[in-house]
């Protein structure tokens, strides 16, 4: 596939989409590449830029996530961005979802792999924080952060409640 370029206000190409490629067939030598001269304006060209990143195997959630709460502060609506990026609104609001995620969370994005996992966490930090930090910091450092992850976490809060409850009411006897 050609690249896509644009032309800056000095008359020199700048590289739209295709920058991997680009960077590959310098490392083979080759002196030139197929191109498509793009008329894109300068705000869509993020869009363009994360929609062919989104094809890369290695994107990573948080960068989408980023891109996303970037065009949230700009001012563009969840619904557009879905669009522009071929996405569903449920989808775009579990990553921008990631912003309001605290630190210590963010600090294990490494350990993520799926938004929805992502999406649960934060919702799970905004209602049981210390709980949740106590137990994925106790958690091998080298384990995944997933659904089975979630369901255990809700698991060990039913069980907590359930010795609360069988306390107070053997408090109550």
């Amino acid at each position: 596939h050609p690249i896509s370029v644009r032309k800056d206000s000095e008359g020199n190409y700048i590289i739209i989409a295709g920058e991997r490629r680009y960077r590959a067939c310098k490392l083979l030598g080759k002196e030139t590449i197929s191109a498509v001269e793009s008329k894109v304006k300068e705000e869509d060209i993020g869009y363009l830029q994360m929609a062919e990143n989104l094809n890369r195997a290695d994107l990573k959630f948080y960068e989408i996530a980023d891109f996303i709460a970037l065009r949230i502060a700009a001012g563009d609506m969840q619904i557009d961005i879905a669009k522009r990026l071929g996405m569903s609104t449920t989808t775009v609001n579990m990553y921008s979802a990631w912003r309001k995620a605290p630190e210590w969370l963010k600090d294990y994005k490494e350990r993520f792999d799926d938004i929805r996992v992502v999406y649960e966490f934060v919702r799970l930090a905004e209602k049981e924080p210390e709980k949740l930090q106590a137990f994925i910091a106790q958690l091998d450092s080298s384990k995944r952060l997933t659904r089975t992850t979630v369901r255990d976490f809700n698991a060990s809060l039913s069980v907590e409640q359930s010795v609360i409850s069988d306390n107070e009411a053997a408090a109550s006897s």
